[in-house]
């Protein structure tokens, strides 16, 4: 059955079990997409990046980077986004926090060179080089990714 809104009953369904998870999670609903892309680096938000603009947003950066690849689908991933934002906030104009979709073809050179297979995959890069990576997501993560970013600041 197709309702005025083009969606299936089953469909609305998922929509509104997602919409709940979400709200429960604390992620907000508008940002599970992704983030701004517009924003500026050293902001605080994590910025959006393709293969196009990645050298010049976070290679030649004069801070450490951390990249986060990652897909639409994920929930992991989606998850992460709050943790990547309050990274954002406190490490404010001292790391550039940017964010790679794996799905679109324009950066599938970025996830071949970066060997990125299960998601989200996380690596710290400092003057173009990695120097920390992590797969997927767990309770520990925002403090192990706050540790290694003071650490690559450090060194």
């Amino acid at each position: 059955m197709v309702t005025n809104t083009g969606l299936t009953t089953s469909r609305r369904r998922w929509h509104l079990i997602n919409f709940t998870i979400a709200l429960l999670l604390g992620v907000s609903v508008l940002a599970l997409g992704g983030c701004d892309e517009t924003t500026p680096t050293g902001e605080a938000k994590p910025i959006n990046v393709t293969g196009a603009d990645f050298e010049a947003k976070v290679l030649d950066a004069p801070m450490p980077a951390l990249v986060d690849f990652w897909a639409p689908r994920c929930r992991p991933c989606r998850m992460l986004l709050p943790v990547l934002d309050r990274l954002s906030e406190r490490f404010r104009g001292r790391v550039v926090i940017a964010r790679v979709n794996t799905v679109k073809s324009r950066n599938r050179e970025l996830v071949q060179r970066y060997k990125v297979r299960p998601i989200p995959h996380l690596i710290i890069l400092k003057d173009g080089k990695v120097v920390d990576k992590w797969v997927g997501f767990g309770p520990d993560t925002e403090e192990e990714l706050a540790a290694a970013l003071t650490k690559a600041l450090e060194d």
